[in-house]
């Protein structure tokens, strides 16, 4: 009779933890790309990004500068699990004018399936000086 609830419990126990597994990835992916934006390691960031996504220019990304990196309200998580989306506020500035500038970033982090890893769809933030005249 144990053998039998076993049997019948197992593939239960199993969707749980793959899907357990893939929540501990996403947990581990947004946290991931934060510090890499947060801390100006933008080439880590962009190798997040679902292909194909336009390089940034990261000559000039080595002058921006992130304040915070603040998700606003939590990740909305699709039916199936698959997509997420994700608003971020990241304040930053322009090494050569230092004006602190708001970004309201929208991201969606898809799953793939076949790598088990979270990437980004679309294109990093959009990072723009604004000059002090």
């Amino acid at each position: 009779m144990k053998k039998v609830v076993v049997i019948l419990l197992l593939p239960l126990l199993l969707m749980a933890c793959a899907a357990n597994n893939r929540q501990v990835r996403l947990d581990n992916t947004l946290r991931q790309y934060e510090q890499a934006i947060r801390w100006g390691l933008y080439p880590e960031a962009y190798a997040l990004q679902k292909e194909p996504a336009r390089a940034p220019d990261f000559d000039y990304l080595q002058e921006i500068k992130v304040t915070a990196y603040e998700p606003v309200g939590r990740p909305v998580v699709s039916e199936e699990e698959h997509r997420i989306d994700q608003t971020v506020e990241i304040r930053y500035y322009h090494e050569d004018y230092g004006r602190e500038q708001v970004l309201i970033d929208k991201q969606v982090w898809r799953y793939d399936e076949e790598r088990e890893i979270w990437l980004r769809d679309g294109e990093m933030p959009n990072f723009k000086a604004i000059s002090v005249k």
